[in-house]
């Protein structure tokens, strides 16, 4: 009498699959980071799926933005609204409602999370204060806003990466 399998045992795959395009090649901090995606966005003889190379040109114009404290807090406390939560890169016209001008680093605010969130409930007030800020450059900063462009990301990360460079080389020359 012999004893039969109910199920049958998956056999291995002889060999492994071979993709005919080059694959994702992302770097996080810890490690290579391995995606299955086909390259998309080519920098520096590097290739990243789209998702990775959004993400590291938002994570590049997030710390160029950045510069540790709350530019707004000074505005924000006299509307009423506390300051709290993490330090974060603000837009000033809207990443979603107008991609043209997602990776300006004229666009961008150095803010707390608490304002952030205000200022998309509060669109007009908003408006109002960059209407303040920029002056005349308002009218001319909002055409390229409502121009309908595509980005090179390849082109956006390494713009945005050499900066990021250049800041740093700064910084160490200042201290």
């Amino acid at each position: 009498m012999t004893i039969q399998r109910k199920t049958r045992i998956p056999r291995k795959r002889a060999k492994p699959c071979a993709y005919k395009s080059p694959r994702c090649d992302f770097a996080t901090p810890t490690g290579r980071h391995l995606c299955r995606k086909p390259q998309k966005v080519m920098w520096e003889e590097r290739g990243m799926c789209l998702s990775h190379a959004k993400a590291e040109s938002a994570r590049l114009w997030s710390r160029l933005v950045r510069t540790g404290q709350c530019d707004l807090a000074d505005w924000h406390r006299s509307l009423g609204v506390k300051c709290g939560g993490p330090i974060c890169g603000c837009h000033g016209f809207g990443k979603g409602a107008y991609p043209s001008v997602r990776y300006e680093l004229w666009n961008g605010f150095s803010g707390c999370s608490g304002i952030n969130v205000w200022t998309e409930d509060h669109p007009l007030e908003w408006d109002d204060y960059l209407r303040a800020t920029w002056g005349p450059l308002y009218e001319e900063r909002r055409q390229l806003a409502l121009a309908v462009r595509k980005y090179d990301l390849g082109e956006a990360i390494a713009t945005l990466s050499t900066q990021l460079s250049e800041v740093k080389r700064q910084k160490e020359a200042a201290v």
